[in-house]
C-alpha cells in the first residue's frame, strides 16, 4: 500500500499541465483555483506549482491526516482532514 508521502512525492510527475484543485468545508465547495503550470516541487509541507521559474500557487498539506490517488477520475487527488477535503485534478 502506497503511503501519503509517497503519493505526495508522486506529484512531481506532472509538469506542463493544468490542474483544479477545489476545497470543501462539510462537503460544500467553498473556493476553486485552476492554472497551469510547468513543474511541481514538494518544500516543507507545500506544493509548489510553478511557471516560469515563479511559484504561481502554494498547497499546504501539513495536518493533513488522508492524501490519497482517488479512482473516480484518472490523475484524481485527496487530501483530507476533519471536516475540510481539498481535491486536485491533473489535465
Amino acid at each position: 500500500m502506497e503511503t501519503a508521502l509517497n503519493i505526495i512525492n508522486s506529484l512531481i510527475q506532472f509538469k506542463n499541465q493544468q490542474v483544479i484543485i477545489n476545497f470543501y468545508e462539510e462537503d460544500e465547495l467553498i473556493q476553486r483555483e485552476g492554472l497551469f503550470f510547468e513543474s511541481i516541487q514538494i518544500v516543507d509541507y507545500q506544493v509548489q506549482f510553478s511557471k516560469g521559474g515563479i511559484i504561481v500557487f502554494s498547497l499546504s498539506f501539513e495536518g493533513y491526516m488522508k492524501f490519497s490517488q482517488r479512482t473516480e477520475f484518472k490523475n484524481y487527488y485527496s487530501l483530507e482532514k476533519d471536516s475540510q477535503r481539498v481535491e486536485l485534478y491533473f489535465t
